[in-house]
């Protein structure tokens, strides 16, 4: 089979890059030029042959996969694309599938899956969850990333500050970055008998004063690049501290950031990054007769090595704070139910909308067992489910997962159910995400009892769209007409008018039905062999969820009989007349 790759070109930063998986090559011609006007990088394969070629050369992040390709398996295909992309998303797609076939694709690792034909807004949403949770991953890994990488230097940096280990104790404790500034200064200045000094740290293009331990003499922020030839510039472009004995002494060099020291000894620490990325600067002053020394600039390098690390350790450790509360906030706000379980089975943490579906408010339900509100049936078929989940590592898929709300009421619920682990890999608990269907069901049950009794009337029922193509017959109506479903699908219902009835009765009906109206009337048709039925017809409007007319049933009780009897019996009577008057 072959496949079509992208157009070769300049691949935007933010490319968000599909591959279509079907067999059906026009299919998949048409959704490419669906996607990528939207933004989406695609590319198209025709068999698993064909995808697993296309992946090796198109880094491609989500895969939208027919569940029957040619001769072979979608679902399967989903372990050889992991095999090359292990960060893949699968979603598939099938228009033959029962929910079992869904489940297993579920359960071999696709995220999702859709119905043909495909639902625009659906295919849409789904792929904006798959590039949104391919994001959120991404940030989290960074974010750890950054924070091992940052943990790991400031382990390197502790043997260097053993003999300041108090102070280095000290900063450990703080956690804000502001915070962590202003305890540096001061252990800055009580390591050296400083009485005075500044901490300015980087805020984009200025540098912000943090801490002052003599307010008045630093103003509250300092423009980069900084003045040729200053002190805080001298510091930063050598990287190295500026120490200045006596400042009554100093010529030639212009002040940066402080103000009102004539006098003592001035001490000017650069705080930068490995890459020599400005960070901060800090300054001390002494206006006492002993003037700083060398021994102070070397222990003050090692305090400021220390605390750029901190400091940069610190905003690493907000970053990955911040991930976790968007990550939080993200789940706050969708509408699907989520939830984490420690492995005794209490609540540990859970949305609102998970409040939501139990009735439970948020202080009720924090701690408390899933046994609680479950029936017993579910608790023990769930018991199973999780215990299956620590022996494996692998997610599961329930979907007739009962709950029961504070109220009594009960709710079906389709669970995805993960295992937690802590720092140490081990299992510690359970996430799951959960999605009312609850009305779906009796929907999908509601549906079915009305096909059933439908299917099984006596009367003639048929449905057409509002253009008069007929989509559906039942039973009743090929007993009665001789028309098979075959035969009539596709057509106009018009195809059964005979002479009986004038264009313009036929035109008054559609009017009348194409204003929303409700027609009944007996009407004449004909049947296959040409003979006439008369019926007594109900057509009615069928309405989607905006309101909008999309097609009309019509009911049809076979009254040919009954007429026939009554010109009978109107004929007996005009006999019986007629020999009267004779």
């Amino acid at each position: 089979m072959k496949s079509r790759k992208p157009e070769p070109g300049i691949e935007p930063i933010s490319a968000k890059r599909l591959l279509i998986v079907d067999d059906d090559q026009d299919f998949a011609g048409s959704l490419r030029d669906i996607l990528e006007p939207r933004g989406y990088m695609v590319a198209e394969a025709y068999s698993a042959k064909g995808a697993l070629q296309t992946l090796t050369d198109f880094d491609a992040q989500v895969a939208l996969i027919d569940i029957r390709l040619d001769r072979s398996s979608g679902i399967d295909l989903i372990a050889k694309l992991r095999e090359v992309r292990p960060s893949i998303l699968c979603v598939m797609m099938t228009a033959f599938a029962g929910i079992e076939t869904a489940i297993e694709a579920l359960h071999q690792g696709a995220y999702d899956y859709l119905r043909k034909p495909l639902n625009a807004h659906d295919l849409f949403a789904t792929l904006e969850r798959c590039f949104e949770k391919l994001r959120l991953e991404r940030e989290k890994q960074q974010a750890e990333e950054t924070l091992r990488l940052r943990n790991q230097e400031l382990e390197e940096v502790n043997v260097r500050l053993r003999k300041i280990v108090e102070s280095a104790k000290a900063l450990a404790f703080r956690s804000q970055w502001g915070e962590v500034g202003s305890h540096l200064l001061e252990e800055f200045a009580q390591n050296m008998a400083a009485e005075g000094g500044s901490l300015f740290l980087r805020d984009g293009e200025d540098l912000v004063l943090v801490h002052s331990l003599d307010p008045g003499h630093a103003p509250p922020t300092i423009n980069l690049p900084l003045r040729k030839g200053s002190i805080f510039d001298q510091a930063l472009s050598a990287g190295e501290p500026v120490m200045i004995g006596n400042i009554n002494h100093l010529s030639g060099v212009e002040p940066s950031g402080w103000k009102g020291y004539k006098d003592g000894s001035l001490l000017v620490f650069p705080l930068q990054d490995d890459a020599g990325n400005v960070v901060g600067v800090l300054s001390l002053h002494n206006r006492a007769a002993k003037s700083f020394t060398q021994q102070d600039q070397d222990l003050g390098s090692i305090l400021a090595s220390y605390g750029s690390e901190t400091l940069r350790a610190t905003r690493a450790i907000q970053a990955l704070r911040e991930s976790e509360e968007k990550y939080r906030t993200i789940l706050e706000n969708i509408k699907e139910g989520y939830f984490e379980l420690d492995l005794q089975g209490d609540f540990t943490f859970f949305n609102d909308s998970m409040c939501e579906i139990l009735g439970y408010p948020s202080e009720e339900l924090l701690g408390m067992n899933r046994r609680s509100c479950t029936t017993t049936q579910t608790a023990r078929r769930m018991d199973q489910v999780l215990d299956d989940i620590c022996q494996t590592g692998r997610p599961a898929i329930t979907t007739d997962h009962e709950v029961l709300r504070k109220d009594g009421s009960t709710r079906t619920l389709e669970m995805s159910t993960s295992l937690l682990l802590n720092a140490a890999g081990q299992a510690s608990g359970f996430r799951c995400v959960a999605r009312d269907i609850t009305e779906r069901k009796r929907a999908e049950e509601e549906r079915q009892r009305l096909a059933t009794a439908i299917e099984h009337a006596a009367e003639s029922i048929l449905i057409a769209d509002k253009d008069g193509t007929i989509h559906y017959v039942n039973p009743a109506f090929e007993s009665i007409s001789g028309y098979s479903r075959e035969e009539v699908i596709g057509k106009c219902f018009r195809m059964f008018a005979g002479t009986e009835h004038p264009d313009a009765f036929y035109d008054a009906l559609w009017t009348r039905l194409a204003d929303g109206d409700v027609w009944k009337g007996q009407i004449v048709n004909r049947n296959k062999d040409g003979s006439p039925r008369e019926f007594e017809t109900t057509i009615s409007p069928i309405r989607d969820d905006t309101g909008t007319i999309t097609s009309f049933v019509s009911v049809n009780r076979d009254v040919t009989h009954e007429v026939e009897l009554k010109k009978q019996l109107l004929q007996a009577q005009k006999m019986e007349a007629i020999g009267t008057l004779s």
